[in-house]
C-alpha cells in the first residue's frame, strides 16, 4: 500500500517523474514534499535533481518555502 502523505514517497515520486523527463509532475511531487515538511537544502543537493532545482519553476518554489522577512527557510527535520 502506498503512503501518499509520506514525504520519502512524495520526494521519490519527484525523482521518478524527474528521471521520466516529466518535470511538471516532478514539480507537483516537490512542492507536496516540502508543504509537509521535506527539507529543501537536501532536495537542493540531489545528484539526480540537479537540473530540475535550476529551473525556473523550482526557484519560485523556493521563494514560497523562504521566509520573505528573516531569510530563514520555513522546514522541519526529515520524517
Amino acid at each position: 500500500k502506498m503512503a501518499p502523505e509520506n514525504v520519502q514517497v512524495m520526494y521519490r515520486a519527484a525523482s521518478v517523474y524527474e528521471r521520466l523527463g516529466d518535470r511538471k509532475r516532478a514539480l507537483h511531487w516537490i512542492d507536496k514534499a516540502l508543504e509537509n515538511g521535506y527539507s529543501l537544502s537536501e532536495i537542493e543537493h540531489q545528484p539526480d535533481l540537479r537540473q530540475l532545482v535550476q529551473d525556473e519553476h523550482f526557484q519560485n518554489l523556493v521563494e514560497k518555502y523562504t521566509d520573505a522577512y528573516n531569510g530563514e527557510r520555513k522546514e522541519t527535520a526529515l520524517k
